[in-house]
């Protein structure tokens, strides 16, 4: 079901991507890897809001931390996980440390 959106999302290699999944309680760490793969080599502005969505673990942050280190040109992010209670501290290491990796970062919220 959600293929077809991933497939656009790919294709249309934009600058800025927004994307609230509050209070989706059925988003997965799958999910998440699979809208990480759509991320472009030209994306500037990244906002994720995955705030009440309970499933979402570690691995989430570790796509994510993943996925921003391929050759990106983010100069902004923002992401939400408030009652993301499976989250710890492993997962916000690995998000941090890639974040701290990219040189055209200027701003984090």
């Amino acid at each position: 079901l959600m293929e077809p959106y991933l497939v656009a999302l790919r294709d249309c290699d934009q600058p800025k991507l927004e994307l609230s999944c509050d209070n989706c309680t059925a988003l997965s760490d799958q999910n998440v890897r699979d809208l990480v793969s759509t991320f472009s080599k030209s994306l500037q502005f990244l906002d994720l809001d995955f705030s009440f969505c309970g499933q979402l673990t570690d691995q989430t942050l570790k796509a994510l931390g993943n996925g921003l280190l391929t050759p990106l040109t983010l100069r902004r992010v923002a992401f939400s996980f408030i009652f993301c209670e499976q989250l710890g501290d492993d997962g916000l290491i690995d998000l941090v440390g890639a974040l701290a990796q990219i040189a055209t970062l200027r701003e984090v919220y």
